[in-house]
Parts: C-alpha cells; sequence; structure tokens
C-alpha cells in the first residue's frame, strides 16, 4: 500500500493533493515499490535554501530535495518542493505549472527510489525516466480530461 500526504505552503498555487498522489503512486508502483509513505511537501525559497544548506551543504535555492529516511520493507520519504522555484523554471522553459510540478514530484520520487542525478554517469539515465513519466503522467491527465 502507498500512502501519501501532501503539505501546502499558504499563498502558491499548488497542485491538488489527489493529482500528487497519483503521480507518486504511479512512479512508485512502475519502479515496483508498492509499499511506501511519502510526504510532499510544497515551500518557499526561504525553507527550500534553509533545508539544502542545513542537509546538503548547499547554500542557494533548489526546486526538489529529498529523503529517503527509510528504504526496505517499506520506503518512507520526504519531498520538498520549492513552489516559488517552480514557478520560475515554468517561466523560463515555458511549460505550464501543472507540468513542472509534475517533473519536480516525480523527480524527488525517483530520488528516493535511489536515482542519482548528481553524477553524470547517472544523471542521463534519471532524466530519461523522470520525461518519461511526465509523459505518461500527462497522457493519463489528457485522457481523463476527455473523459468528462
Amino acid at each position: 500500500m502507498i500512502r501519501t500526504e501532501v503539505t501546502r505552503v499558504a499563498g502558491f498555487r499548488v497542485p491538488d493533493a489527489s493529482q500528487v498522489r497519483r503521480i507518486v503512486q504511479m512512479v512508485l508502483h512502475r519502479e515496483g515499490r508498492n509499499d511506501a509513505v511519502v510526504s510532499v511537501v510544497f515551500t518557499d525559497d526561504k525553507e527550500s535554501t534553509a533545508l539544502n544548506k542545513r542537509f546538503l551543504r548547499h547554500a542557494h535555492v533548489t526546486d526538489v530535495i529529498s529523503f529517503a529516511l527509510e528504504t526496505a520493507p517499506l520506503l518512507e520519504a520526504e519531498i520538498y518542493i520549492n513552489a516559488e522555484q517552480a514557478r520560475r523554471q515554468a517561466k523560463h522553459y515555458n511549460v505550464p505549472m501543472r507540468q513542472e510540478y509534475t517533473r519536480l514530484v516525480i523527480h524527488g520520487v525517483l530520488q528516493c527510489c535511489g536515482y542519482d542525478d548528481r553524477r553524470t554517469k547517472y544523471r542521463k539515465l534519471m532524466f530519461e525516466k523522470q520525461e518519461q513519466y511526465v509523459s505518461r503522467a500527462s497522457a493519463t491527465v489528457k485522457a481523463k480530461r476527455r473523459k468528462k
């Protein structure tokens, strides 16, 4: 069973909790992780920078930070998504906010599943996997809209 908790920072437009849960579940199921407890927290620049500095020793803002607290037998994870940075990135890459949030949620889940974007050798694999899931999630959303 996969349980997903979503917490939103006040004052920012972030995805609906049910949408976030569907994305998390899709990725985890496809990665063979069917027992998980994942907390997704939408935050701001200030908190993102503080987390990045405290835990990763980087003194700059970031878009997503993930922590796999336990990996076996149950995956327990926390994913922090910076809503302010997501907005800037969506504008920079000229993509809808929904797509950028989807990308960041997927990226965080993949990090918790053990994918590594810090080393060049593994970054390409993670990016390809991430974009496959973004495409899959987008296709699912479009299909659901057509049914309505």
